[in-house]
């Protein structure tokens, strides 16, 4: 099993390092939440401004689009994952004007172990 070691940027008191599988879930986390312009040493990071799809007509074509910037993002950004297609989805959410992003994925060096992320977009 790989040891991961990183700084907890939200709050340093209560928990000031992460390890393990921790790591790489921050990490995935942080390419989701970050803007364009919003990582000051990594002026070249897109960010991922999936806000934008909201004004998008609610469709599957947009959950699928939704899922590939994602993928991509992550793919691009954190080489220590590997993601699980056939389990991750975006579904649209019409009656809340969301979409809900299931994202499942497997950590390098823990096996086969399968790790989840789930959150929206929207409201």
């Amino acid at each position: 099993m790989s040891n991961y070691v990183d700084i907890n940027g939200f709050d340093p008191t209560n928990k000031p390092v992460l390890t393990g599988a921790e790591v790489i879930v921050q990490s995935i986390y942080n390419i989701l939440n970050s803007l364009q312009t919003e990582r000051l040493f990594r002026p070249a990071f897109p960010g991922l401004e999936l806000d934008a799809y909201l004004f998008e007509p609610v469709s599957a074509g947009t959950s699928l689009d939704i899922l590939n910037i994602v993928t991509n993002q992550i793919r691009a950004y954190e080489p220590r994952v590997e993601i699980l297609f056939d389990l991750s989805e975006v579904t649209a959410d019409e009656e809340r004007n969301r979409y809900d992003i299931s994202l499942y994925f497997k950590i390098l060096g823990f096996g086969d172990q399968k790790f989840s992320l789930s959150g929206s977009v929207g409201q």
